[in-house]
């Protein structure tokens, strides 16, 4: 579907559908994140999450690996919840950690320095993330019916991921770079969440 259909003129639903493309030179010097869609929630902002994580990268020395991370308080009815999603493809197999799969979060610290969270998988598989937290850039973010919260965002973390099967044999150990890092929100609430 267009992004248009999502974010256009006309649409009355609102729920959040965030993406954006993320560009990186060959020499990985440059990089560039193209936002086409903007989220305006007519609630005040009560839709879009009070804290998350997010990290992303394609960039591992392993080829065929690729990583997107979520976690969030997720807005429920009149409550919320610590929700997370994570795809890793590597080597044509997709490892999914996500709140719908079964999957736990066993450890998530944040701190100034990094982001470590580790998951476990309904059937005993194990995702260790540790995302370092260089300094980034200002991106606004939706309150009420304006873009105006600011939310540091980076291109330039280095997110070393560990994969291990349920016998505790390591499938990948490898530090992805040029990773997207965005960390925000009320952190203590999210980190008491379970």
């Amino acid at each position: 579907r267009h992004p248009e259909g999502f974010h256009g003129a006309g649409v009355t639903s609102s729920y959040f559908e965030g993406w954006y493309v993320k560009l990186v030179s060959a020499d990985r010097r440059s990089r560039w994140a193209v936002i086409p869609g903007v989220f305006l929630d007519p609630r005040g902002g009560a839709a879009f999450p009070a804290a998350y994580v997010w990290m992303q990268t394609n960039h591992f020395d392993t080829r065929d690996t690729c990583l997107t991370a979520s976690v969030a308080l997720i807005p429920w009815v009149h409550s919320e919840f610590r929700g997370h999603i994570v795809g890793l493809l590597h080597r044509g197999e997709l490892h999914r950690f996500a709140t719908y799969t079964g999957a736990v979060t066993t450890r998530l610290e944040v701190d100034d320095d990094a982001v470590r969270w580790h998951l476990r998988s309904k059937q005993g598989s194990v995702l260790e993330l540790t995302a370092d937290r260089p300094r980034g850039g200002l991106l606004h973010a939706p309150v009420r019916t304006e873009m105006h919260r600011r939310v540091e965002e980076t291109l330039d973390a280095t997110i070393h991921v560990r994969l291990l099967d349920p016998g505790g044999r390591v499938l990948l150990d490898d530090v992805g770079t040029c990773g997207g890092l965005e960390v925000h929100g009320d952190l203590p609430r999210l980190l008491a969440s379970d």
